[in-house]
């Protein structure tokens, strides 16, 4: 893969060369020249098939996070959102010691290193939100509890400009990667001026499956938005929204 560098852009496939366009720019690439079935078959191709399968897990195992909490990632995202995931997600799975090599899972990796992925880079959850908050799990009960004490939001929350008010989002959510279903439960603050006005201490109570052995994953958000006439506009088409997972329980 390689940069256009023409004065003229081009998108589309001329001989063995597709050119196409990307956020980083115009890009071309040259076609494979080896079949599908030769990939599939000859042992040459062994060990590309073995990171094909893990690949897989990984894009299989990124789209069941994204959709276990698929109402906040909408308001808070980048357009890399899924290729960062898979990647991290890869790292996960190469830790699965249990399974051998091209049969490797997810599910059977350290999901702990999930633990402060930022699901926008453009506005990473510790950039934007320096309040501090915990986040407790009580698998017996089925109860996960995030607390944010009180917090002075011009001083702990760097909001974009226009902004008057936002709301914290909050959500727990067990996954189960294998079979590929997940049950969360979210919850999202009042709109709360933007202002030296300390806020009350949030703690918002979640429910997931009591006495569950699925790994627990707690999410932390911001949203932000400018008040006109009593009316909540979101800013900058929630641009500058953080989402990350702060909290990571693997049994």
């Amino acid at each position: 893969m390689g940069k256009q560098k023409s004065i003229i852009e081009i998108v589309g496939t001329f001989g063995q060369l597709t050119f196409y366009k990307t956020e980083d720019g115009y890009l071309v690439k040259r076609k494979s020249s080896i079949s599908k079935n030769k990939i599939e078959t000859s042992s040459q191709f062994e060990r590309t098939r073995e990171n094909m399968q893990e690949f897989g897990n990984a894009g299989e195992s990124a789209k069941g996070l994204r959709q276990s909490i698929l109402a906040l990632i909408t308001l808070a995202k980048d357009s890399k959102l899924q290729s960062r995931l898979v990647k991290l997600l890869m790292k996960v799975l190469q830790l699965d010691t249990v399974n051998d090599r091209g049969q490797r899972i997810v599910a059977n990796g350290n999901l702990l290193m999930l633990t402060g992925f930022d699901f926008n880079r453009h506005a990473e959850l510790s950039a934007v939100f320096t309040a501090p908050s915990t986040t407790t799990i009580d698998r017996t009960a089925g109860t996960i509890t995030i607390d944010i004490p009180s917090f002075d939001p011009s001083l702990m929350l760097r909001a974009p400009e226009g902004t008057t008010h936002f709301k914290m989002a909050m959500a727990a959510s067990e996954i189960d990667f294998v079979n590929k279903s997940f049950n969360t439960d979210s919850a999202i603050t009042a709109a709360l001026p933007w202002d030296n006005t300390a806020t009350t201490a949030i703690s918002q109570a979640l429910s997931v499956t009591a006495g569950g052995t699925l790994p627990i994953f707690g999410f932390i958000g911001v949203q932000f938005f400018e008040s006109i006439n009593g009316n909540y506009y979101p800013l900058k088409n929630n641009a500058f929204n953080p989402l990350a997972i702060t909290k990571v329980d693997q049994v």
